[in-house]
């Protein structure tokens, strides 16, 4: 069981087997602690400039940083937003890893708490010596059958 910067917990299968999951698992947390400071540029400067978003909270993808940080600026909006890691995992080598899991989105809405548990996918690929979002995929967890 590993706990993340804020607080929340997750089982790795294999935990950060290699230096790539280990770097991948950094910039990952970057994007986690940008989001919980409610710093959307700070998040959006996580993405590749040619990143693709498939957010959470847009019905259409998101292609420009321009959008990405539009899209940023609205969620983080949301009053006492945060977002909790529930599973991870994690795949890659040396330039390219890709983390999926789940995680659950928190905040108030007209004076009441909202949580909306989701899933995702980030593929970060290294550029320039950073690792960088190039794709992102998260979706409302649906519910079972």
């Amino acid at each position: 069981m590993v706990k993340t910067l804020f607080g929340s917990s997750f089982q790795l299968p294999g935990f950060a087997t290699n230096a790539a999951e280990r770097t991948a698992r950094a910039a990952l947390d970057e994007w986690f602690a940008a989001l919980q400071a409610r710093d959307a540029q700070r998040v959006t400067d996580l993405y590749a400039p040619d990143a693709l978003l498939l957010a959470t909270f847009a019905s259409e993808p998101l292609t420009s940083p321009k959008e990405v940080l539009a899209y940023f600026e609205r969620l983080v909006a949301n009053e006492g937003l945060r977002a909790e890691l529930d599973q991870i995992r994690f795949y890659g080598d040396a330039n390219v890893s890709v983390a999926s899991g789940l995680y659950t989105f928190r905040f108030i809405q007209d004076g009441k708490p909202i949580s909306i548990p989701a899933r995702f996918t980030l593929t970060f690929e290294r550029k320039g010596g950073r690792w960088l979002i190039t794709s992102h995929h998260s979706s409302v967890q649906p519910s079972p059958l």
